[in-house]
């Protein structure tokens, strides 16, 4: 509970912790839908990397081909393949890499985003922490905007953790994704999405670079 007691945590940490199971069963229940969801915004939706291929090889459409091409050649860079015959260290954990598809509401535009299976490893606690900005902050940046008639902007960052490094000890095998070096293990050595220490890798070389 030590982190339950931070200033950016405490304000609302207990009252979600009353609602856990019902936020739990929201999640599987969203996870299932999501599953089952053939289609968004009337477009066939991948679900797979092999089923998003198969489509390339069956209408010639190469949205999703186009979109797994243009995901790996950002995070490519993330794995060290291990050559023909070498063992993985016994220090290191294995997780499984999947791709999630999505399809963008602004142009339709087909979005694919390579993920570590962060909850297969055993990593310390003080990994996993990462700063964040208070709410009492956002609230006092969006009233001086407003008393100053200035305008507000989002910024989606593609690929942000790719530069940091990975702090825990991992490896996986490559999938479809990786072409013709599908079944081969690789070391993970850059910070991928799900990896439990990634944001704070991300923050701590965010602070460096200040």
């Amino acid at each position: 509970m030590g982190v339950a007691l931070e200033p950016g945590f405490n304000w609302w940490v207990f009252c979600i912790l009353k609602k856990r199971e019902y936020i739990i069963s929201l999640v599987k229940w969203h996870n299932v839908k999501n599953f089952t969801k053939t289609h968004k915004y009337g477009l066939l939706l991948s679900k797979l990397v092999d089923i998003s291929l198969a489509i390339y090889r069956c209408t010639g459409s190469t949205l999703w081909a186009d979109a797994i091409a243009k995901e790996m050649m950002n995070v490519r860079v993330a794995f060290n393949t291990l050559e023909d015959g070498r063992n993985v260290p016994h220090e290191f954990q294995f997780v499984k890499c999947h791709v999630i598809f999505d399809i963008k509401i602004e142009d339709f535009h087909h979005k694919a985003c390579l993920v570590a299976g962060g909850l297969m490893t055993n990593v310390s606690a003080t990994y996993t922490y990462a700063s964040v900005i208070t709410h009492e902050t956002v609230c006092i940046a969006l009233m001086l905007a407003a008393l100053n008639l200035l305008g507000m902007m989002a910024v989606d960052t593609m690929n942000p953790y790719i530069t940091a490094l990975c702090k825990e000890k991992i490896w996986t095998t490559l999938g479809y994704e990786f072409s013709k070096d599908k079944g081969k293990k690789a070391f993970i050595v850059i910070a991928l999405y799900s990896i439990k220490s990634a944001s704070q890798a991300f923050c701590k070389r965010l602070a460096d670079c200040m």
